[in-house]
């Protein structure tokens, strides 16, 4: 009935008394829809069932209302002083125990970590992850492949809709006949897609030995019975993207291993 991120029997019973959870607890984004239909009190629900932190990922205006929101239940008595401090203790107890931040205009310390756990996080499903850029056309689903042709400018790419219709279908295996390459079938989320699931399926038919990439939620992996050849990567930002080329363009093998069961 209510997201876990509202619910005092989730937040406090179940996490903070049989779990035993003792650290700081932030909310998800409250800007996604399930928590924004809540409106401006979506910060009071989050505190008032036990997160110390909430967090909204870019909307200044929903995040200034909130505060505005908290500031009015806690004169309304609808939201105890004591909730805050306890929040605001975990939160500075946290900061007190974390590395301090880095100035803003600080050299990166690592800069290429978040490509090397982009690396490390793929995982080989089966088949060969290897792909050459130079006899391979990328085919993105909503997305992506300009992160791609950065990596390989040798790379030729097609975009597709997320759903793409049976003449889009069509027209994408007409052109990769013309061309002569190999599809990388590049996958966004068809488990919320039906027709790219379809679409998927249509052109391995024709190209069983394409290279079939699921960029974000393992939830697709399963769909597509039919790849020889099937990676996942879990994100499909800069430096996923980044990850994905060292493995299938430059050899590294893929050491990730499936958070689900297949």
């Amino acid at each position: 009935q209510r997201p876990a991120t509202f619910s005092g029997r989730i937040v406090s019973e179940l996490l903070r008394e049989e779990l035993g959870f003792r650290g700081a607890l932030f909310t998800d984004c409250l800007e996604m829809q399930a928590a924004s239909q809540q409106g401006a009190e979506r910060g009071v629900e989050a505190l008032a069932a036990g997160a110390d932190l909430v967090v909204f990922s870019h909307d200044f205006d929903a995040a200034n209302a909130t505060v505005d929101a908290i500031e009015r239940a806690i004169e309304a008595d609808r939201l105890p002083v004591e909730r805050l401090e306890q929040a605001h203790a975990r939160a500075m107890e946290l900061r007190r125990t974390q590395a301090a931040p880095l100035p803003l205009d600080a050299f990166a310390p690592h800069p290429t970590i978040g490509r090397e756990i982009a690396r490390r996080a793929v995982t080989l499903v089966r088949g060969v992850p290897h792909a050459d850029p130079v006899a391979s056309v990328a085919v993105s689903f909503a997305g992506a492949s300009s992160l791609l042709e950065a990596e390989a400018p040798a790379l030729q790419a097609m975009l597709a809709p997320a759903d793409p219709s049976p003449n889009d279908v069509d027209a994408i295996c007409e052109s990769l006949a013309e061309l002569g390459r190999r599809p990388l079938l590049l996958a966004r989320r068809a488990y919320r897609h039906p027709l790219q699931t379809q679409a998927v399926e249509r052109i391995l038919e024709r190209f069983p030995d394409a290279q079939v990439v699921a960029l974000r939620e393992p939830f697709d992996l399963p769909l597509f019975g039919s790849a020889r050849h099937l990676v996942a990567t879990y994100g499909d930002d800069a430096v996923s993207i980044g990850g994905l080329t060292d493995v299938i363009f430059g050899g590294t093998m893929p050491t990730g291993t499936l958070p689900i069961a297949q």
